[in-house]
């Protein structure tokens, strides 16, 4: 019976020492490893939900996203309609009716010109991108759109034109006023729709009647000062449009229906300039009852903070799995060459030092760069690993193998995280070098034992 039992008993200690099922069971901890590394990247995700919170509180008090058109001509007229009647005696007469109807002008030249002056404004340990904004409007329209309406010139009423300007933004830094024909007028604003897709400014009723006669092209200049953050988007509503943005932000990000023409960019700002014909965006000179929505023909530029810290924490946690795996993997191998028996618990013990590396990283990362963040991590994280595989292994020859390994994979996992076009190419290069390196040094152990 003892026999039996001594021999069950080596048999169960002979199981649990093969080799194939150390592998596994190391591979099942590595995967394991895998739920606090979502822990990890749900923690990012709650930092980088409160950074915006407090932009989007930041925008508010200051003045957020600037975007705007115009001025547009706005001109009432009416329609004649004859209808038939009859009187109370039977007989039948017609009569005029009449009915009020807006239009629309759109100018006919309209330039931009866009001095940002733009900066950092800090809240506890978030920045927010803000600026000063001075734009400088300046076109005319031409009056004889108007006859595309089809209406009698008598049945225009100059005398009650205004001019319209569309904003998202009312966070103005001085009072807007234009230059229309040689006399000033001001803008005020509008509160007639308030569920429209951006605010409206108006001015008062401006008489166009004597202009009218001649049906000639009126001139006007606008000059506005905004407090904005982040983005800045025109829409195109001139026949021939043209802008000009230049800021001392040096990392722009262009978007929406067109790019710029010609552009500068540099460490100490940007220069940009844009030119659009009437053929290149589907909007008519005029309309009529309303002014459509716009601002899906828009287009413009973001200020970017080109080093977004959670993007790349975010990054690097992904990598995670991939950094647990060739830890283990290069303590699994030390094992097995070097006859070292190294409990599943000590090697969770190693798991969750790596999995603190990225807490570590995210904590540290917000109070600095990125780059410093990572050295600190990594630095403290391999030397707490280091101290304690010293126990396990027992010499400086692999303490240093150890070292100069978790050195190399966390210095390549950087690289790749800072690599964007060529991410893919270097990550599956090095993964196919590091697959080499495993298969050259296990070339010899007996996986049947």
């Amino acid at each position: 019976m003892k026999e039996e039992k001594m021999k069950k008993e080596n048999t169960q200690e002979s199981f649990w020492k093969s080799k194939s099922v150390q592998l596994g069971l190391v591979t099942v901890l590595a995967f394991f490893m895998l739920i606090p590394l979502q822990f990890v990247q749900h923690l990012t995700q709650e930092r980088k939900l409160r950074k915006e919170d407090v932009k989007k509180e930041i925008s508010s008090k200051w003045g957020g996203d600037v975007e705007f058109y115009g001025p547009i001509l706005k001109v009432p007229y009416i329609k004649r309609y004859k209808r038939k009647k009859k009187d109370p005696e039977g007989n039948i007469y017609y009569d005029i009716e009449t009915k009020s109807f807006d239009a629309y002008l759109l100018p006919e030249d309209y330039n931009v010109d866009a001095d940002v002056d733009a900066s950092k404004k800090h809240r506890g340990i978030y920045d927010a991108v803000v600026f000063k904004g001075d734009f400088n409007l300046r076109g005319n329209f031409n009056l004889e759109n108007v006859k595309k309406l089809k209406v009698s010139m008598d049945d225009v009423k100059w005398e009650q034109a205004q001019l319209i300007l569309k904003t998202s933004n009312l966070q103005f830094r001085n009072n807007i006023n234009v230059k229309f024909n040689n006399r000033e007028y001001q803008f005020q604003p509008s509160f007639e729709n308030r569920n429209a897709e951006l605010q409206s400014l108006e001015t008062q009723e401006i008489n166009l009647s004597k202009i009218a006669q001649r049906l000639n092209s009126t001139s006007f200049n606008i000059d506005i000062s905004y407090n904005g953050s982040e983005s800045i988007q025109f829409v195109p509503i001139g026949r021939t449009s043209s802008f000009h943005v230049k800021s001392n932000w040096g990392d722009p990000s262009f978007n929406g229906e067109f790019l710029p023409i010609d552009k500068t960019i540099s460490e100490n700002g940007f220069e940009a300039k844009w030119k659009i014909l009437h053929f290149n965006r589907p909007i008519p000179q005029t309309f009529t009852n309303n002014i459509p929505a716009l601002s899906k023909h828009g287009f413009g530029l973001e200020l970017m903070v080109t080093v977004d810290q959670y993007q790349q924490n975010e990054r690097a946690s992904k990598y995670g799995l991939l950094v647990i795996a060739l830890t283990f993997m290069t303590f699994f191998l030390i094992q097995l060459i070097n006859n070292l028996n190294v409990h599943i618990v000590e090697y969770a013990m190693i798991g969750i030092a790596m999995v603190l590396f990225y807490t570590l990283l995210l904590s540290i990362t917000e109070h600095t760069n990125f780059s410093i963040a990572y050295l600190i991590s990594s630095i403290s994280t391999i030397s707490l690993i280091s101290i304690y595989s010293y126990s396990l292994l027992r010499k400086f020859k692999l303490l240093f193998f150890v070292i100069a390994t978790m050195s190399l994979v966390y210095a390549y996992i950087y690289v790749i995280i800072q690599m964007e076009s060529y991410a893919l190419l270097s990550g599956s290069i090095g993964l196919f070098v590091i697959l080499a390196i495993v298969m050259y040094f296990s070339r010899k152990i007996d996986w049947q034992k």
